[in-house]
């Protein structure tokens, strides 16, 4: 009787998850492909599609895969795979959570300088996520109306201004006032932008000392802060807020550039330091 019971709930808890998989697949597909048409240069969304189609496909696939991975080789392989899905899924909830940790800092007043790094524009106009960035600085400029605002971001292929233009725009539009806007018109990454910021503020302060932070959405505090810390800036930062439906694909974006920072780019910046 106990093995009739087990052999009845057995195709059940199948087609459970089954409708899991499909289901989780088909809102990944559908997200992604929603997010692609408004903003189609974003990897995240092509990482989130391509992990909705692989459980698109599996949930149809499940019970073939099972039945021919029970030995040797292939069980190995299955057991693998499903070790190594788990890992990334957990890793990247871990990430999403120090995310939302992040996002919740405060910046404490009288600084002296804050760079804004910059996020892209359509056209002459910044992007929305750069939009929460310059928001963010304007209002601790208003707070703190002694604080110099460095603009960060070079002319991409298809803008047709700097992203440093565009910005000081914006945050004159915002209220600041322009002569505590400096510019920073040719980084093209992350690291220019702090290492290229750096070769302005110093000629601004003449060489004395000043404390700085950076400005960015929380998904990119972390991997921002290493190279801010290697330019020999201190680690604090300015979170801006990121609208909610755009949150899984730069979170999936970064959770990506993280993970190539960290085999790449942390034996990158060694190499520099021993070098230097």
């Amino acid at each position: 009787m106990a093995a009739k019971k087990t052999s009845e709930k057995d195709p059940k808890e199948a087609v459970k998850m089954k409708k899991i998989l499909f289901v989780s697949g088909a809102i990944l597909l559908l997200y992604s492909a929603i997010f692609i048409m408004l903003y189609p240069r974003n990897q995240g969304a092509y990482f989130l599609a391509s992990i909705g189609l692989v459980l698109f496909l599996y949930a149809f696939s499940r019970g073939k895969v099972l039945s021919k991975c029970k030995k040797g080789a292939l069980k190995f392989a299955r057991i693998a795979v499903t070790c190594g899905f788990c890992f990334m899924l957990a890793t990247f909830a871990g990430f999403c959570i120090s995310v939302a940790v992040a996002s919740t800092h405060s910046l404490e007043d009288g600084k002296d300088a804050l760079i804004v790094l910059g996020a892209g524009l359509r056209g002459e106009t910044v992007s929305i996520t750069l939009a929460k960035r310059l928001d963010k600085a304007a209002g601790y400029y208003l707070e703190n109306p002694d604080v110099v605002v460095v603009v960060s971001g070079g002319q991409g292929e298809d803008e047709l201004v700097s992203e440093a233009f565009a910005m000081r725009k914006y945050l004159i539009s915002r209220g600041v006032n322009a002569e505590n806007v400096l510019l920073e018109d040719k980084s093209t990454n992350t690291a220019e932008n702090f290492s290229f910021s750096k070769a302005v503020l110093d000629m601004h302060f003449n060489g004395e000392d000043y404390s700085c932070a950076y400005v960015t959405n929380g998904f990119h505090c972390y991997r921002a802060g290493k190279y801010a810390e290697k330019e020999g800036f201190g680690t604090d930062f300015l979170p801006a807020h990121t609208p909610f439906f755009m949150m899984p694909a730069y979170c999936a974006r970064e959770y990506l550039g993280n993970a190539h920072f960290i085999v790449f780019g942390k034996l990158r910046l060694k190499a520099e330091q021993r070098g230097s």
